[in-house]
């Protein structure tokens, strides 16, 4: 009952401002009342132009810094990454240097380079990626947002990669152990 007496009230008290405009407008000419219409539309379009400052809350050097950060971090990555295989090939190198001058002989696979990827890891990583795809894209269509899928789809997708990548990529050195087993 309350709002529908508030709802009344309002209502009145829009049809008696309505008259005092009619009231009003009767007693301007039309050139009076296009000079103010012209000034509405000069204050609805400075609000909108207000309203669309504030929708954008970066400057131009805030969004150049956004864009640029991604790169930068990878860029940093990828510059740490570098060094410390410097300063591992240096220490190698000086390893080697030293046990020269001191007569003692370098083991056979002091040169050889470390496996770089165990063959459980693209599984492990490919069911870890699906499960994630999996849950993100259920999720989705759960909250009734297909639209938004795309964000559970791709890393599905990368799971799947790797899950091919560990079944379609045998290693070389099984093979060649398998044909000396198979003539011996």
């Amino acid at each position: 009952m309350d709002s529908l007496k508030q709802a009344i009230i309002t209502n009145n008290k829009e049809i008696q401002e309505q008259k005092k405009d009619s009231i009003t407008f009767s007693k301007l000419s039309p050139n009076q009342i296009l000079e103010l219409k012209k000034g509405e539309q000069e204050v609805q379009k400075k609000q909108i132009e207000n309203e669309g400052r504030n929708e954008n809350p970066f400057n131009g050097f805030e969004l150049f810094l956004i864009c640029l950060l991604p790169f930068l971090f990878v860029a940093v990555i990828i510059g740490l990454n570098v060094k410390a295989k410097n300063a591992e090939s240096i220490r190698r190198y000086d390893l080697y240097t030293k046990s020269l001058e001191m007569g003692q002989s370098v083991p056979e696979h002091f040169f050889d380079e470390p496996k770089k990827t165990n063959p459980s890891s693209n599984l492990k990583k490919g069911i870890l990626w699906l499960v994630i795809g999996f849950g993100v894209t259920i999720s989705f269509i759960v909250m009734q947002k297909q639209n938004d899928m795309i964000v559970g789809i791709v890393p599905a997708f990368i799971g799947i990669g790797y899950l091919l990548v560990h079944f379609l990529d045998k290693p070389k050195t099984d093979s060649t152990e398998n044909s000396n087993e198979q003539h011996g």
